[in-house]
C-alpha cells in the first residue's frame, strides 16, 4: 500500500460525515481510522488559550473568527521537512493555499494549507503534539 492509497482513505473519511471507522487490510498492511464523535464539531483548545496571561491576547484569540482546521490526524510539526524550519510564525500574513505548518502521519509529512488569508494569532497545538482530525491548530486574525 503506498501513500496515494493512505491520502484516498483520508479522503473518505474526510467527505463521509457518517463514517467513523474505516478499517484495510492489503497484504502485510493493516490500517484502521477512527473518528470519534466530538471530532465531528470542531472545538477550540481552551487549555492553550487559559496559559496566556495578557488578558488583552485571550480576547482576541477567543473572538478569532478563522481557524485553520486539520484534515489528517497525525503529529503536529512547525517545521518545514526539507528546509528545517519553522512555515510560519506568529504574526506572519499568509494567503489563502500557504503551507502553515505539517502534520506528520505514518512517518509522512503532510502540509497543513491555509483555508484563509490573514495573520496568524497563534497556534493552537504544542510542537510534536498529536492531532485529530477537524481539529482547529491556527487562528488567523
Amino acid at each position: 500500500m503506498d501513500i496515494k492509497h493512505i491520502k484516498k482513505l483520508y479522503e473518505i473519511v474526510e467527505k463521509n460525515t457518517s463514517a467513523n471507522k474505516i478499517e484495510v487490510s492489503y497484504k502485510n498492511f493493516k490500517a484502521k481510522i477512527v473518528r470519534s464523535e466530538q471530532q465531528s464539531v470542531p472545538v477550540p483548545a481552551v487549555s492553550n488559550i487559559s496559559k496566556l496571561t495578557n488578558k488583552e491576547e485571550q480576547k482576541q484569540i477567543a473572538d478569532s473568527k478563522k481557524r485553520i482546521l486539520s484534515k489528517n490526524v497525525g503529529f503536529f510539526t512547525r517545521f518545514d521537512p526539507k528546509t528545517k524550519k519553522h512555515c510560519k510564525k506568529i504574526g506572519d500574513k499568509i494567503k489563502k493555499g500557504e503551507i502553515v505548518a505539517y502534520i506528520i502521519a505514518m512517518h509522512v509529512s503532510i502540509p497543513v494549507l491555509s483555508d484563509y488569508g490573514g495573520k496568524i494569532v497563534n497556534f493552537l497545538v504544542e510542537e510534536k503534539q498529536p492531532v485529530e482530525y477537524k481539529q482547529p491548530i491556527v487562528n488567523l486574525e
